[in-house]
């Protein structure tokens, strides 16, 4: 059964958000811990990657990167104390795009933000998750 975030992909391109950010980690000072809960749509890896590059020297643990409540939620520890406002700040700007950008597609969600601000895709995701009997909310990762 696909979900929609893997629709018009190939079979051996499941989109794999784990594996993306720990690649994205790579070669920074961020560390992902082994409980750390990684799930979003694949429409956000650009605000995932802009975060991670914006953070990239500092001494982090990322320990949740989720789509909470149709916005992107970052939660991190500081490994040392140094500059953490920085961090809260690139979270913010995370948050502030998904909030935009559509979850699944990476398109703008233009009108469908303006009237809904809970929505998490564009309208053309919204026509094709209706069809899959989706709710369009961040109800179907349950």
């Amino acid at each position: 059964m696909s979900d929609l975030s893997n629709e018009g992909l190939l079979q051996d391109e499941i989109f794999n958000p784990i594996d993306l950010v720990k690649s994205y980690c790579l070669g920074t000072k961020i560390e992902l811990p082994n409980y750390v809960e990684i799930h979003f749509l694949q429409g956000w890896k650009n605000i995932v990657d802009s975060f991670i590059q914006s953070v990239r020297t500092y001494p982090i643990s990322i320990t949740q990167i989720t789509d909470l409540y149709s916005v992107l939620d970052i939660k991190f520890e500081m490994i040392k104390p140094y500059k953490e406002v920085y961090v809260w700040r690139a979270i913010d700007a995370a948050r502030c795009q998904s909030k935009n950008i559509c979850a699944n597609c990476s398109r703008d969600k233009g009108f469908i933000r303006k009237n809904n601000t809970s929505e998490m895709f564009c309208a053309e995701c919204i026509k094709n998750a209706g069809m899959n009997g989706k709710t369009r909310t961040w109800l179907d990762k349950y």
